[in-house]
Protein backbone atom coordinates (compact mmCIF):
# COMPACT_ATOMS: atom_id res chain seq x y z
CA UNK A 1 0.00 0.00 0.00
CA UNK A 2 0.95 3.40 -0.72
CA UNK A 3 0.62 6.68 1.29
CA UNK A 4 0.00 10.10 -0.48
CA UNK A 5 1.78 13.06 1.19
CA UNK A 6 -0.79 15.80 -0.27
CA UNK A 7 2.08 18.16 0.98
CA UNK A 8 4.47 17.42 -1.53
CA UNK A 9 3.95 17.87 -5.57
CA UNK A 10 2.18 15.08 -7.69
CA UNK A 11 -0.35 12.99 -8.04
CA UNK A 12 -1.95 9.89 -6.74
CA UNK A 13 -2.64 7.58 -9.33
CA UNK A 14 -4.34 4.41 -9.75
CA UNK A 15 -4.87 2.56 -13.05
CA UNK A 16 -7.06 4.89 -14.97
CA UNK A 17 -7.90 6.83 -11.43
CA UNK A 18 -5.53 10.19 -10.39
CA UNK A 19 -6.02 11.67 -6.81
CA UNK A 20 -4.43 15.54 -6.47
CA UNK A 21 -4.15 17.31 -3.16
CA UNK A 22 -6.95 20.51 -3.68
CA UNK A 23 -5.22 23.33 -4.09
CA UNK A 24 -5.29 25.98 -1.35
CA UNK A 25 -7.64 28.87 -1.55
CA UNK A 26 -10.67 26.55 -3.29
CA UNK A 27 -13.79 25.81 -1.25
CA UNK A 28 -15.89 22.79 -2.15
CA UNK A 29 -19.72 23.51 -2.25
CA UNK A 30 -20.50 20.16 -0.35
CA UNK A 31 -24.57 20.35 -1.32
CA UNK A 32 -24.28 17.65 -4.25
CA UNK A 33 -22.70 14.63 -2.46
CA UNK A 34 -22.27 11.43 -4.57
CA UNK A 35 -23.81 8.96 -1.96
CA UNK A 36 -22.16 5.57 -1.76
CA UNK A 37 -23.58 2.15 -2.94
CA UNK A 38 -23.51 -1.32 -1.46
CA UNK A 39 -21.07 -0.39 0.81
CA UNK A 40 -18.66 1.87 -1.45
CA UNK A 41 -17.99 4.77 -2.38
CA UNK A 42 -17.28 3.97 -6.16
CA UNK A 43 -14.55 6.43 -8.11
CA UNK A 44 -14.33 5.07 -10.98
CA UNK A 45 -16.18 2.02 -12.48
CA UNK A 46 -14.02 -0.41 -14.83
CA UNK A 47 -15.50 -0.48 -18.03
CA UNK A 48 -13.48 -3.35 -19.11
CA UNK A 49 -13.37 -5.68 -16.07
CA UNK A 50 -16.34 -4.66 -14.00
CA UNK A 51 -13.68 -3.90 -11.32
CA UNK A 52 -13.88 -0.41 -9.74
CA UNK A 53 -11.56 1.82 -7.83
CA UNK A 54 -13.65 2.12 -4.56
CA UNK A 55 -13.50 3.08 -0.84
CA UNK A 56 -15.10 -0.21 0.84
CA UNK A 57 -17.56 0.01 3.94
CA UNK A 58 -15.69 0.96 6.93
CA UNK A 59 -16.48 -2.31 9.33
CA UNK A 60 -13.77 -4.44 10.56
CA UNK A 61 -13.30 -7.95 9.51
CA UNK A 62 -11.67 -10.13 11.50
CA UNK A 63 -9.56 -13.03 10.65
CA UNK A 64 -11.24 -16.40 10.26
CA UNK A 65 -9.72 -19.19 12.33
CA UNK A 66 -10.91 -23.03 12.03
CA UNK A 67 -10.71 -23.45 15.91
CA UNK A 68 -12.82 -21.05 18.40
CA UNK A 69 -9.65 -21.64 21.14
CA UNK A 70 -7.51 -20.12 18.52
CA UNK A 71 -9.90 -17.05 17.71
CA UNK A 72 -10.83 -16.43 21.19
CA UNK A 73 -6.95 -16.95 22.15
CA UNK A 74 -5.85 -14.39 19.01
CA UNK A 75 -8.82 -11.18 19.56
CA UNK A 76 -8.34 -11.63 23.25
CA UNK A 77 -6.31 -8.15 23.66
CA UNK A 78 -8.05 -7.00 20.29
CA UNK A 79 -9.80 -3.45 20.91
CA UNK A 80 -12.08 -2.21 17.53
CA UNK A 81 -12.02 1.70 19.12
CA UNK A 82 -7.86 1.26 18.65
CA UNK A 83 -8.64 1.10 14.53
CA UNK A 84 -9.19 3.97 12.89
CA UNK A 85 -10.07 4.92 9.90
CA UNK A 86 -11.51 8.04 8.82
CA UNK A 87 -14.90 8.91 6.85
CA UNK A 88 -15.12 9.95 2.97
CA UNK A 89 -17.50 11.92 1.35
CA UNK A 90 -17.77 12.52 -2.29
CA UNK A 91 -18.93 15.68 -3.70
CA UNK A 92 -19.52 16.88 -7.47
CA UNK A 93 -18.88 21.06 -7.72
CA UNK A 94 -19.06 22.09 -11.25
CA UNK A 95 -18.11 25.91 -9.93
CA UNK A 96 -15.23 24.22 -8.66
CA UNK A 97 -13.90 22.43 -11.42
CA UNK A 98 -14.75 25.75 -13.52
CA UNK A 99 -12.78 27.64 -11.29
CA UNK A 100 -9.55 25.00 -11.40
CA UNK A 101 -9.66 24.94 -15.41
CA UNK A 102 -10.45 28.48 -15.54
CA UNK A 103 -6.74 29.15 -12.93
CA UNK A 104 -4.74 26.70 -14.88
CA UNK A 105 -4.43 23.38 -12.87
CA UNK A 106 -6.73 21.30 -15.57
CA UNK A 107 -6.69 21.54 -18.89
CA UNK A 108 -10.49 20.58 -19.26
CA UNK A 109 -13.50 19.80 -16.85
CA UNK A 110 -14.79 16.79 -18.31
CA UNK A 111 -12.28 14.52 -17.00
CA UNK A 112 -12.77 15.32 -13.33
CA UNK A 113 -15.04 12.91 -11.29
CA UNK A 114 -15.55 14.47 -8.13
CA UNK A 115 -13.80 16.05 -5.25
CA UNK A 116 -13.33 14.06 -2.29
CA UNK A 117 -13.14 15.05 1.72
CA UNK A 118 -11.23 12.72 3.93
CA UNK A 119 -12.10 13.20 7.86
CA UNK A 120 -10.71 11.75 11.10
CA UNK A 121 -8.50 9.19 10.13
CA UNK A 122 -7.12 8.26 6.61
CA UNK A 123 -9.15 6.27 3.84
CA UNK A 124 -7.56 3.71 1.58
CA UNK A 125 -8.34 3.75 -2.07
CA UNK A 126 -9.08 0.29 -2.91
CA UNK A 127 -9.37 -1.66 -6.66
CA UNK A 128 -11.33 -4.13 -6.23
CA UNK A 129 -14.09 -6.65 -8.23
CA UNK A 130 -18.29 -6.67 -7.13
CA UNK A 131 -17.63 -8.19 -4.18
CA UNK A 132 -15.24 -5.94 -2.52
CA UNK A 133 -12.21 -8.32 -2.49
CA UNK A 134 -9.13 -6.91 -3.76
CA UNK A 135 -7.86 -7.40 -7.67
CA UNK A 136 -4.24 -7.23 -7.20
CA UNK A 137 -4.25 -5.26 -10.41
CA UNK A 138 -3.62 -1.56 -9.09
CA UNK A 139 -1.88 -0.91 -5.23
CA UNK A 140 -3.97 0.50 -2.90
CA UNK A 141 -3.69 4.11 -1.78
CA UNK A 142 -3.94 5.70 1.96
CA UNK A 143 -5.13 9.23 1.46
CA UNK A 144 -5.02 11.33 4.80
CA UNK A 145 -7.59 13.73 5.73
CA UNK A 146 -8.05 16.39 4.09
CA UNK A 147 -9.72 17.82 0.39
CA UNK A 148 -8.89 16.03 -3.21
CA UNK A 149 -9.87 16.53 -6.98
CA UNK A 150 -10.45 13.36 -8.94
CA UNK A 151 -9.70 12.96 -12.49
CA UNK A 152 -9.88 10.13 -15.02
CA UNK A 153 -6.74 9.19 -17.31
CA UNK A 154 -7.33 10.26 -20.67
CA UNK A 155 -5.62 9.04 -23.84
CA UNK A 156 -5.59 10.92 -27.59
CA UNK A 157 -5.22 14.30 -29.42
CA UNK A 158 -7.22 17.01 -28.39
CA UNK A 159 -9.80 16.28 -30.97
CA UNK A 160 -10.24 11.86 -30.00
CA UNK A 161 -10.00 12.22 -26.33
CA UNK A 162 -11.28 9.66 -24.33
CA UNK A 163 -11.45 8.21 -21.46
CA UNK A 164 -8.67 5.05 -20.70
CA UNK A 165 -9.94 1.72 -19.84
CA UNK A 166 -9.64 -0.08 -17.46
Amino acid sequence: MKTYNPRLPGIAAQGDLNIMALPAGYAIDKTDEIKPAKGRITLVEGEATGHSHAILGQAFNPPMFRDDAIAHAAMADFKPASVKQGTAHLFRDQNLVGMLVRDGHFLRADPVIGLLVVEGAPIVVRHADEQGTETGEHEAWRLPAGEYILWRQQEGDEEDRRNVAD
